[in-house]
Parts: structure tokens; C-alpha cells; sequence
């Protein structure tokens, strides 16, 4: 969702109402393959965050375009929602690299790679499964499978001087 020239706001869900309408449809730039009962993960680029799990429960329509650009859409209803950007994990904890989202409307995930963005998004309510760590030349925070394994770091700045 968003794009580098036009990124989402950190309080997404607020303001004009834009936010609440991305929990009710989504875009594509042509007729998607997507049916009823799939499951979508939204992606905030800039952020390089993951946010949102969604399920399709209706099939692609022109009928409903978003914007010239996004002239397909999928009725859809929210099943895991982070609500500020910031709280959101970041996209190489479900396994993808942020590059390979580079210039891609969306991308099909492998099962594991949808098992973790359920798993990392639904750890933002829950206990944190997140720690920061502070290592002689940068601040990180370490996310963390249910195993306790770090499955992603994302550097949030030079170590304190």
C-alpha cells in the first residue's frame, strides 16, 4: 500500500477515511487471479513493513477502481491489522527481502512466509517476542519466532556514544 512517491501515513487507519476504505477493498493494476478465502498481506513501502493480514471475499471487479492506476479491485475483510506503521514488523521477518519488493504491486508468498507475517503481526499484541539490542556500532531490534530464534534484526541507528 503507498507507493515512494506517495507513502502511507505511521497512523494510516486515521484521518480522511482513505484508511478505513483499504480495509474494505484493495487495488490491483489489472484483473487479479486472487478468489474468496485467499489471504493477502499488506506492504507499506518506504516503511518496508508489513501491517495487515486480509482475506478476499469477493471476485476482482472493475466496477469499484480505486484510482486509474488500480482499476481492479477485491472486496476484502481484515483479519490482523497493526494500526501505526511504526509498531509494524519489518518485511524480512516473514522471510522476504525488502529489494524484492522493488517495483512489484505484490508478490505470492510461500506458506511459511504467510505462517510468519500471521506470526509477527499478531506479536505486536502480544507479549513483545521483540528486544532491543545495542551492539558496539548500532541499535537493533531483534524479532523473535516462538522459539525464541531471532528471525529478523532491523537497525534503527548508530550505538550511542
Amino acid at each position: 500500500m503507498g507507493s515512494a512517491g506517495s507513502p502511507l501515513e505511521d497512523a494510516w487507519l486515521e484521518g480522511d477515511g482513505a484508511g478505513a476504505r483499504r480495509l474494505n477493498r484493495t487495488g490491483f493494476p489489472r484483473r487479479s487471479r486472487i478468489e474468496p478465502g485467499d489471504r493477502l498481506v499488506y506492504y507499506a513501502p518506504v516503511w518496508r513493513r508489513v501491517f495487515a493480514v486480509v482475506e478476499a471475499v469477493g471476485d476482482p471487479t472493475d466496477e469499484h477502481p480505486v484510482s486509474a492506476r488500480w482499476p481492479w479491485t477485491v472486496a476484502i475483510e481484515p483479519l490482523l491489522v497493526v494500526p501505526r506503521l511504526e509498531n509494524a514488523p519489518p518485511v524480512e521477518a516473514i522471510g522476504v527481502p525488502a529489494r524484492s519488493m522493488s517495483q512489484q504491486s505484490h508478490i505470492r508468498l510461500r506458506p511459511n512466509q504467510y505462517d510468519l507475517a500471521v506470526e509477527v503481526l499478531a506479536s505486536v499484541a502480544a507479549q513483545p517476542r521483540f528486544r532491543l539490542g545495542v551492539t558496539s556500532h548500532a541499535v537493533e531490534l531483534l524479532y523473535r519466532d516462538s522459539n525464541k530464534r531471532v528471525i529478523a534484526r532491523h537497525e534503527l541507528g548508530p550505538a550511542p556514544s
